[in-house]
């Protein structure tokens, strides 16, 4: 009973990480068809917490209304001083909503990888002790799903 109780709580776990995943690729993508795509240019470093992330500043608005506006991304490869970026921005909050396809594409594969991962170890303990089980089908789940998620990964690199 503890192996079922156990296998739920993970797959329960696995299943909100799977579902973040999702929604942060959703929104990513809206921000690509909808938004607007502009350059920013990395202006420095903010400090939040104990990380050190890049901001980025970029002017936005039309001819009369042009405004400048300051993000910190939280992007995962290394960003020079001065480098520019392609972001794509929601035009009604641009300090707010913003996607940087060439630098932010680790979080959501990682994210689906690892709740993907504990679904499957979750359902393991669930059922390991049915009469039709068999190891060899988990390890074929777990081969398919590091296989999936390379495909989703490269797909994702490939079209960005």
């Amino acid at each position: 009973m503890g192996d079922v109780i156990a296998g739920g709580v993970m797959a329960f776990m696995g299943g909100i990480g799977v579902i973040i995943s999702i929604f942060s690729f959703l929104k990513e993508q809206k921000l690509k068809n909808l938004g607007k795509l502009v350059e920013a240019t990395c202006t420095g470093s903010s400090k939040e917490t104990s990380a050190s992330y890049p901001m980025f500043g970029f002017w936005y608005g039309d001819a009369e209304n042009k405004k400048y506006y300051k993000i910190v991304a939280k992007v995962n490869s290394s960003i020079k001083i001065g480098e520019k970026v392609s972001v794509y921005i929601n035009p009604d909050k641009p300090d707010k909503e913003y996607y940087m396809p060439k630098k932010e594409f680790m979080g959501k594969y990682v994210t689906f990888f690892v709740g993907s991962f504990f679904v499957c170890l979750g359902l393991f303990y669930v059922f390991r002790h049915s009469e039709n089980f068999k190891e060899i089908y988990f390890l074929y789940l777990m081969l398919s799903l590091f296989v999936g998620t390379l495909i989703l990964y490269l797909i994702g690199k490939i079209k960005d």
